[in-house]
């Protein structure tokens, strides 16, 4: 918890108020969570965790239902586990790695002897010259050793003992709970390894067992000279009852210290104490059961005193929904106690209690009405103003199975639906409130990013209110196209931090930011950042609303600058204006991060070779042609898909690149000269037949065709592009096999034709073009005058052995 002053009249943050500062994990995506937060001598310090996804993916004893896994599984000894603490100079706006957990040798291995860091605080010990920053690693099953760090310039970190004593059963593998109270400093374990002696025995799965969250034996403990290694028992083991089965939260509430427990027998309990004198101290029951609504009130995950109460925000762990224990799915609540003991349901379930009828005060239900918040995961006070963050479950929703949901969901959530909510409610939510009662949500997704799935970090400083995510997401991540799953970069997988100041409220007319943000300094494959600093891409306001307007072309017309009003001086620049200037000129596949119709047209493109690639041969190139509009552009962005695509120097015009002209359809390649041709809308206009016999003379034997098309009917249409079974029958009259068609129509045409309908209609709304030159425009994109019906994807084979002719080519 980070306590900040109250004083003074309320200036709470809005969206517009924040700037992300940090992005993709520090330049590493696999730095996953902003696990703890620190001021310290006019800088901020985080400490990371990495690999989480494929971690708890990997552990899990539950059934985690997920096709595919999010992002790639890999043995662990090929992940870099090493925990990491960056320090950010607001006057600077640089961050410094400021410390990297060393690797011990241990057998025949070699092990990280600290695997993140999670809590984190600034104290001076009574043996300390000064103030220092003390924070409690994870640590793995096979560390050598049990260590805290400290460090009096931030800079340089020595190892102290673990908060043990004498009694302890087990040694703990990590903590949450660390706060500074009456000179002394309070500490709480989180888990612990079962057998301490056979950890090293790796034929002993009893030495190695460790659940999370659940900590043998854990009591409070206190030590006034951390560097001693001096500890005493504040508490009895689990408060005096056997049902706590780990100590979560402590803050500081007036005169009075306050732990929070995780109970999955009874709902969580939650006690204080005055801390004087030598421990153990005497500890109060304030709420138990949950705050009566019983399990589904599991753990107190968050603390902070706010306006005369202390405020708190429970949870299931595991997301919600703890199936190890058949507890959940839910989303948490928040509440708030006072000095006396009096309490009351800030948001959640309305219900009858031991002390009376409870109703929230905000009227929002649990999770901020969201029932995928299962966390209420961090709280703070800031101008005024607390802040509750919330970690759900939304970016997993692509990857459940869906044949597991009831057939109404299957219906009513196909993949558009669920992309959209994607886009409008994927990932973490962030509220405010100035009065207890009445909130006021700052994001609701994720700061528009899907991939943060979790506000895991909030520090109020002198320099503003600091936000860090949970965002597991990195540095790959599966995603389904025409041909399937496939793994691919997340430019936006891997922490964000964000920064939020009133100074940031002045907005002048929004320019478009650069198309390409990306990290200066980033290294080689694997993500690690070039030397110990990285500078930087700051994403503020300005961004996330060009990024929005991307996806709404009236809302970009509306930011335009006047001048650019007007015609374009033809109808093709005008249908060029729409594409961004680019030649790639297609329907598009409207996935993922595609929100403009150039990002839409390369992504389909890219969809369409990416089959190809997962079935070729790692040491050979491919050789490949690709027929369609701006195919210039299209090889471009195929070249940086893979290095077995990129061609040589100067061979940008050799025989691997063909366009398809309007003079006729003879390919320059000569015969089976060819693994792969994509064709992206190509032979609309020029016959299907005919091309089909081209692309199967070119091909070699085993060679590949992977086409997208618009089908439809119109004025001059070509009657084997009517619709999908005529499509298919042309592909089977050809000297092609094994033929596949996939209609694709949800993500390419009708998002195709809803976006380019609603530019043009802005553009004659604001007068910038007559109603006769929006229907020309809307005539000369892709599609043409045809009532388009469907869009498919297709892939087709050249047989081995000799090519026959199709068979009304034969005479």
């Amino acid at each position: 918890m980070t306590r900040a002053p109250t004083a003074g009249p309320s200036r709470p943050l809005a969206t517009g108020h924040f700037r992300r500062v940090a992005e993709h994990g520090f330049g590493d995506g696999v730095n996953a969570y902003a696990y703890s937060t620190a001021w310290f001598r006019d800088h901020l310090y985080v400490g990371s965790n990495r690999h989480t996804m494929p971690l708890v993916l990997m552990q899990a004893t539950w059934d985690v239902s997920l096709e595919p896994p999010p992002v790639p599984l890999m043995p662990m000894k090929d992940m870099d586990l090493r925990g990491q603490i960056w320090r950010y100079s607001p006057a600077e706006e640089k961050w410094t790695l400021a410390y990297r957990a060393p690797l011990i040798r241990v057998g025949e291995r070699d092990v990280p002897l600290f695997l993140a860091f999670r809590c984190m605080t600034v104290f001076q010990g009574t043996s300390d010259p000064e103030p220092a920053i003390y924070t409690l690693p994870i640590q793995g099953r096979y560390a050598p050793r049990r260590s805290i760090l400290r460090s009096f310039d931030g800079e340089h970190f020595e190892e102290l003992p673990q908060p043990r004593l004498p009694e302890d059963p087990v040694e703990w593998r990590s903590f949450r709970g660390v706060v500074p109270f009456k000179s002394r400093l309070f500490v709480a374990p989180a888990s612990s390894q079962v057998n301490p002696s056979a950890a090293a025995k790796a034929d002993d799965p009893q030495g190695l067992q460790t659940l999370p969250n659940t900590a043998a034996g854990a009591s409070v403990r206190y030590s006034a000279d951390p560097a001693s290694g001096v500890w005493e028992a504040s508490s009895l083991p689990h408060m005096g009852e056997g049902t706590n089965l780990g100590l979560f939260d402590l803050a500081v509430f007036g005169d009075r210290l306050y732990v929070g427990t995780m109970n999955v027998r009874e709902g969580f309990q939650l006690w204080c104490t005055d801390g004087e004198g030598p421990g153990p101290h005497r500890w109060e029951k304030v709420l138990d059961h949950g705050a009566d609504r019983g399990i589904l009130n599991q753990c107190i995950m968050c603390m902070a005193e706010f306006q005369g109460a202390l405020y708190f925000g429970s949870c299931i762990q595991n997301g919600g929904h703890d199936k190890r224990n058949n507890i959940g799915p839910a989303a948490g609540e928040v509440s708030r106690v006072k000095a006396d003991g009096s309490w009351d349901l800030v948001m959640g379930q309305p219900r009858q209690t031991r002390d009376g009828l409870k109703v929230p005060l905000s009227g929002h239900g649990p999770g901020f009405d969201n029932p995928f918040a299962g966390y209420i995961w961090r709280m703070c006070v800031h101008d005024g103003a607390l802040y509750v963050g919330t970690g759900e479950m939304t970016p997993m929703i692509p990857y459940t199975d869906r044949s597991r949901w009831p057939e109404h969901a299957r219906r009513l959530c196909d993949r558009a639906s669920i992309e959209l909510f994607m886009k409008l409610r994927g990932g973490a939510e962030l509220w405010r409130t100035t009065d207890g009662e009445r909130w006021a949500p700052v994001t609701r997704n994720g700061f528009g990013n899907r991939y943060n799935m979790g506000i895991r970090g909030l520090i109020s400083t002198p320099a503003g209110l600091f936000v860090g995510t949970a965002n597991p997401f990195g540095p790959q991540i599966a995603v389904e196209g025409p041909g399937g799953w496939s793994y691919q970069p997340n430019p936006r997988g891997g922490l964000e931090i964000w920064h939020g100041s009133l100074e940031h409220a002045g907005f002048e007319r929004l320019g478009e930011p650069p198309a390409d943000e990306a990290l200066s300094t980033v290294g080689e494959e694997g993500g690690e950042p070039s030397g110990d600093q990285w500078e930087h891409a700051v994403g503020d306001f300005d961004s996330l609303l060009w990024e929005a307007c991307g996806s709404d072309p009236i809302l970009r017309m509306g930011l335009a600058e006047p001048h650019l009003g007007g015609p374009a001086a033809t109808v093709l620049a005008e249908v060029g204006d729409y594409y961004g200037g680019v030649d790639a000129r297609s329907v598009g596949y409207w996935s993922g991060d595609a929100s403009t119709p150039a990002d839409a047209s390369r992504r389909l493109v890219l969809e369409l070779a990416r089959p190809l690639l997962e079935e070729w041969p790692e040491a050979l190139e491919l050789e490949l042609s690709v027929l369609g509009q701006g195919n210039m552009e299209l090889v471009a962005a195929l070249a940086a898909l893979d290095e077995r695509l990129r061609p040589s120097a100067g061979a940008w015009a050799d025989d691997r690149l063909v366009s398809m002209g309007e003079a006729g359809v003879s390919l320059a390649q000569g015969d089976a000269s060819l693994d792969a041709v994509v064709w992206v809308e190509g032979p609309a206009d020029v016959g299907l037949t005919r091309a089909l016999e081209e692309v199967g003379r070119v091909l070699r034997p085993g060679g590949r065709l992977r086409a997208a098309e618009a089908l439809g009917t119109g004025p001059g249409a070509d009657p084997d592009l009517a619709d999908a079974g005529t499509y298919r029958r042309a592909l089977s009259r050809s000297c092609l096999v094994e033929i596949a068609v996939e209609d694709v129509t949800d993500q390419t045409w009708e998002p195709f034709f809803s976006h380019s309908r609603r530019f043009f209609l802005a553009r004659f709304l604001l007068q910038q073009i007559d109603e006769e030159r929006r229907t020309a425009a809307l005539a000369a994109l892709p599609g043409g005058d045809r009532t388009v019906s469907t869009y498919v994807v297709a892939s087709a084979v050249r047989p081995a052995g000799p090519l026959l002719d199709p068979p009304e080519l034969r005479s």
